[in-house]
């Protein structure tokens, strides 16, 4: 019980944090961040990645339907927002390839930019042996993660 004391707060508390900031002084919904977050972090050169991926990690992660990410990735992709553009799969015509536009672009950078910036004010209170130990545990903890189903993993989620 102790360890889901420690991790829970971590987790739930430092990651909403840092969901907040990314999203501040943005109109978009989790899920529209979330979107461009993937894309960004797990797609080809951080600009493409097919619907279908996408639709696989939100799926998972948020567990919601596959109209409702169909719903979200159009919302990006129509005037005002215009932060992706959706293009024909070059081997499928069913398929769709989500492009982060150059505003698209430009709005991922200044997410991550606010996001570190508010790692930095975290981390200057904290010690160099605490910055090591955290650096250790959270790099020996995604590994283990690496070995368990789920979005982002080496090995896929099950149904």
């Amino acid at each position: 019980m102790m360890q889901l004391d420690v991790f829970f707060p971590i987790h739930y508390k430092a990651g909403n944090a840092v969901e907040i900031i990314l999203r501040s002084s943005v109109n978009l919904s989790r899920q529209q961040v979330i979107i461009l977050w993937i894309i960004a972090a797990e797609g080809v050169d951080g600009k493409v990645m097919p619907r279908k991926s996408i639709e696989a990690a939100l799926s998972d992660w948020l567990e919601i339907s596959s109209s409702s990410i169909s719903k979200a990735i159009r919302s990006l992709s129509a005037p005002p927002l215009k932060l992706v553009e959706l293009r024909e799969h070059p081997q499928s015509g069913r398929e769709k390839m989500v492009y982060l536009s150059k505003k698209g672009e430009r709005f991922i950078q200044r997410m991550f930019k606010n996001g570190t910036s508010f790692l930095e004010c975290v981390i200057e209170k904290l010690s160099d042996d605490e910055i090591d130990m955290l650096i250790h545990i959270f790099s020996r903890t995604s590994e283990i993660f690496e070995n368990y189903p789920g979005p982002f993993r080496s090995i896929p989620a099950t149904r």
